[in-house]
């Protein structure tokens, strides 16, 4: 399994350099939310590029030719997801270290608890809500969907957020009192339930596939 994330990872060097790309420009517009939305966007690329590159290579048919069981590719690819992660989030640390020891008169988010949290809260959403069709169409026949559902992902985090603190603006208030291990449990609980039940459906496409 670690070989098969070894391969999503190391088959996208010439990936990199874009997605420092794009974390600079997320950095720069969009202000206190730039640590959330660079990190969830470099770890989706790296994601998509993962998919295309398989896709391109026809690499499923690879792997199922040699004694490799199916469950350990779907696993490897919900795993790989929270190493992009991780990249984003490391890359966004050195970018804004640099910039401040170049002393640039630039205004970025903070890092942040909270914001590492976001990152893999949305891009487990957006994972999730991907994957599964992913293995069920394949890359080149959902690739219409990839702007589209990330920026709903977006629109659907903040109008939530928005929507409950409308509804019962003691929510919020409520959550900020209660300690930091159980609203952790919390969303602990949530990331699996999600990932749960997506890594499910995946697995039950992905095992009766035809190669």
């Amino acid at each position: 399994m670690i070989n098969l994330i070894l391969k999503d990872f190391l088959l996208q060097k010439k990936t990199f350099l874009f997605v420092l790309l794009y974390i600079v420009f997320f950095m720069l517009v969009m202000g206190s939310g730039g640590f959330v939305a660079a990190g969830t966007a470099a770890a989706y690329i790296l994601l998509l590029n993962a998919l295309a590159y398989d896709d391109k290579n026809k690499s499923d048919i690879v792997l199922n030719s040699i004694p490799l069981v199916r469950n350990t590719i779907v696993k490897a690819r919900y795993l790989s997801v929270f190493i992009f992660a991780g990249f984003g989030i490391i890359a966004y640390w050195v970018i804004s270290l640099l910039i401040k020891l170049l002393h640039l008169p630039l205004m970025i988010a903070p890092i942040s608890l909270g914001g590492i949290v976001g990152i893999l809260l949305s891009i487990i959403l957006l994972a999730s809500l991907y994957l599964p069709l992913n293995f069920k169409y394949g890359y080149i026949k959902t690739r219409v969907f990839h702007v589209i559902l990330f920026m709903a992902v977006f629109w659907l985090l903040g109008f939530l957020a928005k929507y409950l603190q409308e509804i019962d603006p003691g929510l919020f208030s409520y959550l900020s009192n209660r300690t930091d291990w159980v609203i952790m449990l919390s969303i602990l609980g949530l990331v699996l339930l999600i990932v749960g039940f997506s890594y499910g459906i995946s697995w039950r496409i992905y095992r009766n596939k035809e190669f």
